[in-house]
Order: structure tokens, then C-alpha cells, then sequence
């Protein structure tokens, strides 16, 4: 994940293709929302948080996605 200061956003490149979860500790980095996703269509990500940790869960067969969250 790459913080983007600036901006204020972080980029999180998924490595992965399909179905997953990513699982981020809250004291690693603090964001609430998704921006925006690349590419913009065939897959969809969802973030919720609990007390301890942001958890985004990721649908879809799209190749090199990435996240902008904030």
C-alpha cells in the first residue's frame, strides 16, 4: 500500500485475481471509504471496519485492480 500525504488517499495495488479478503489493522492505517477502483468495471469491492481492523472484501475476475481509499 502506498500513501499518497498529499492527497491524503492510500493506493492498494490486489495481487490476487478472484475472490478474496483483505484484512488491514487499524494501527497500520486509517481510512473509511473506497474512492475509487481500476479498472472501473468487472469486479467489486466492498469495505467495513470493526473496532480493530478495515476489511475489504473483493468480487470479480478483473486483472490488476486497484484501490484508491481514503
Amino acid at each position: 500500500m502506498a500513501e499518497q500525504e498529499k492527497q491524503n488517499r492510500y493506493i492498494l495495488p490486489l495481487t490476487d485475481d478472484g475472490d478474496f479478503e483483505v484484512r488491514l489493522k487499524k494501527d497500520f492505517a486509517t481510512f473509511n471509504k473506497i474512492m475509487k477502483q481500476y479498472p472501473g468495471t468487472g469486479w467489486l469491492a466492498v469495505m467495513k471496519e470493526t473496532k480493530t481492523e478495515i476489511i475489504i472484501t473483493v468480487k470479480g475476475n478483473a486483472k490488476d485492480r486497484r484501490l484508491v481509499v481514503g
